[in-house]
């Protein structure tokens, strides 16, 4: 399955802004409120406020980079704190290894999206060295990343569910049975839940 269904938009302007925190709305809408590294959307993180900005680039030793637009990554606390400061070469313009087995891709790049996949259950599979790379660095593992993509393929069931039953004459049994079908899933979704504040509750 697919790990990411958009790419991350590019709309922000160089230099718009003197301090870097000031991107995040931006940002935001450019990662179509998902993390950037792990697609989590920011909903589970408490919204907008909840997230970080990664600097691509870190920071240190890459100061000049701190306030610049394209260096910016709307983050999850778990990817941005995973990540840190870890960079594999002397320069900013040469974010993976000479042998291509280490570094980071900018989730920006269209590229970042073919080094993952999704399991049958949700989780994220690394699909090169590049990609087991980064989804070490990155924890990527965490279980958190699956329960959050189930839940959301739940929802969207749902909702088609529910489109279907309010745009089409159905007979009563078929929107007997797509109503019962819902119910199950919002069941399902609800032990998701609870199984997601349990990990929460722990850290």
């Amino acid at each position: 399955m697919l790990f990411r269904v958009q790419n991350p938009q590019k709309t922000g302007a160089s230099g718009q802004f003197p301090e870097y925190s000031r991107y995040k709305g931006v940002l935001m809408k450019d990662f179509f409120r998902r993390c950037g590294y792990c697609n989590d959307s920011h909903y589970y993180m408490g919204g907008w406020r909840g997230m970080q900005i990664d600097h691509f680039a870190p920071r240190t030793p890459f100061e000049y980079l701190e306030h610049e637009y394209n260096n910016l990554v709307y983050s999850c606390f778990y990817c941005n704190n995973a990540k840190s400061n870890n960079w594999v070469t002397i320069d900013a313009d040469e974010p993976v290894s000479p042998d291509g087995r280490s570094g980071y891709i900018h989730p920006r790049e269209v590229v970042y999206s073919d080094l993952f996949k999704r399991s049958v259950r949700g989780g994220i599979v690394p699909q090169n060295d590049l990609a087991l790379y980064i989804y070490t660095n990155l924890n990527l593992g965490l279980l958190r990343h699956e329960l959050i993509y189930t839940m959301e393929r739940i929802v969207d069931t749902i909702k088609l569910i529910s489109k279907t039953i309010l745009e089409n004459q159905l007979d009563i049994e078929v929107v007997e049975l797509l109503t019962s079908n819902q119910d199950k899933l919002l069941r399902e979704k609800f032990k998701l839940e609870l199984k997601f504040r349990d990990i929460i509750d722990a850290r």
